[in-house]
């Protein structure tokens, strides 16, 4: 099983997961549901709703928070990562560690330039 953490249902991915579904054992991980509730926007400055379905055609969890349902770089302060990830073997620890890297050794080396 893939496991694919991310922090909240986003409308462009949504399409993506429902294509990998049908081809893989795939799941979704959600840090946060703020997007898939009426929430305000500070861009817009009102409230935002959208009226797609984000979580049709695929597997998915969402993982209990402490504190704000909203996505920066703290929160939501989330639980349950080994329960919901639940990493049976070496390689799939392995595994994420090596998606972490391939995402995040950019970012850290573009930061040092």
């Amino acid at each position: 099983m893939i496991k694919y953490l991310i922090t909240h249902p986003i409308q462009y991915q949504a399409p993506l997961f429902r294509f990998l579904s049908k081809r893989l054992n795939f799941s979704v991980i959600f840090r946060s549901d703020f997007s898939i509730k009426k929430s305000f926007d500070p861009t817009f400055n009102k409230n935002i709703l959208l009226d797609k379905n984000l979580l049709s055609g695929y597997q998915y969890d969402f993982l209990d928070h402490i504190g704000p349902n909203k996505v920066s770089n703290i929160f939501p302060l989330t639980t349950q990562f080994s329960k919901k990830l639940s990493l049976q073997s070496a390689d799939e620890i392995k595994t994420i560690c090596l998606v972490v890297l391939i995402i995040f050794l950019p970012l850290f080396l573009n930061s040092r330039i």
